[in-house]
């Protein structure tokens, strides 16, 4: 004789508010209502209660209070996927290009701010996420060095938050908010908006003098300049947009070089050795050097030296060819 198959519906599930008995889940990390016992039994899923609890042992989900768990089925693949949200509808994503991806779960101390109200309810928000280092400065090689524990950046036991400097607000509730001009943003941003560690606005001036007097207390690396009338798109620079970044120089003594896809990886004689890359009419020149002198000197464009010594975003302004040796 078959087995009567029982289909179990929603209104079987609306019956449960709150619970009279607790049950124990035999890895002893969850406790669950007489809701999800009734569910378990009727739908033959004990192994949906086992799913979750495997995932409590990771601290991302354990540190998470509330957790809300989506399953959802297709009946025609005979496949499914399953979810964990925070329940509050707050989402982090990643994009580049024009692939966005969700990330949500890779920035727990972001959803933190946010339900401390960092930033207003039931609005998008668009900006750059970085890491600031002790002098305040954006690190974004410190982002390959997250740790699972607490998602904070940790190296040589110093910890570094992640910042989100919010640009622009996309969305408040439905409407929608890319025809406002940069004047017009300024102004939501800063009711929108309650800086704190993790949450900031970028520090805006109308003038230059400010500039210099932040100069003088910390090396600014660049500026970024809008036009007041100026509208949000989506991935375009110009449009009344310029960034400025201001470089450093120095002359650099390269004695090898490495052939990739795109040109060349050139490594200077140091300790440690400066690694540049350089494409383009310029690589034919530069071999032809190397492989002649064995050595060319170039002019190199970076942000600044780290305390190693190393060039942070090192670029080749000028081939020296006609430089010897110095004695």
């Amino acid at each position: 004789m078959s087995e009567e198959t029982f289909v179990l519906r929603a209104e079987d599930l609306e019956q449960f508010i709150g619970t009279e008995n607790w049950y124990r889940h035999w890895t002893k990390l969850l406790l669950y209502t007489d809701g999800v016992s009734f569910l378990a039994e009727a739908g033959k899923c004990f192994w949906l209660i086992d799913l979750v609890a495997s995932y409590q042992t990771e601290p991302k989900y354990r540190k998470e209070e509330f957790q809300v768990w989506k399953l959802t089925i297709n009946r025609a693949e005979h496949t499914g996927k399953i979810i964990c949200e925070d329940g509050n509808d707050i989402q982090v994503f990643h994009a580049r290009d024009d692939e966005w991806r969700k990330r949500t779960y890779r920035y727990i101390d972001l959803i933190q701010s946010i339900k401390q109200g960092a930033l207003r309810d039931k609005a998008v928000y668009q900006g750059e996420l970085t890491v600031l280092d002790e002098r305040g400065i954006g690190r974004h090689n410190l982002f390959g060095r997250r740790q699972l524990e607490g998602f904070q950046i940790t190296r040589c036991s110093k910890i570094y938050p992640i910042v989100f400097f919010v640009h622009h607000v996309l969305q408040d509730n439905e409407e929608t908010l890319f025809q406002l001009t940069y004047e017009q943003q300024l102004t939501l941003l800063s009711r929108f908006v309650k800086p704190d560690e993790h949450i900031r606005l970028v520090p805006t001036f109308r003038t230059p003098e400010p500039l210099y007097e932040m100069n003088k207390e910390k090396s600014i690396e660049g500026i970024i300049i809008n036009e007041s009338n100026r509208t949000y798109l989506r991935g375009k620079r110009g449009n009344g947009h310029f960034k400025f970044k201001f470089l450093k120089e120095e002359v650099v003594k390269f004695i090898g070089y490495e052939e990739q896809k795109t040109g060349i990886k050139m490594f200077s004689d140091g300790n440690p050795s400066i690694e540049v890359h350089l494409a383009g009419d310029r690589v034919s020149m530069a071999v032809a050097s190397i492989d002649e002198k064995g050595m060319l000197f170039c002019e190199v464009e970076y942000l600044e030296k780290t305390i190693n010594g190393m060039l942070r975003n090192p670029t080749i302004k000028r081939l020296l060819t006609d430089k010897k040796e110095e004695i």
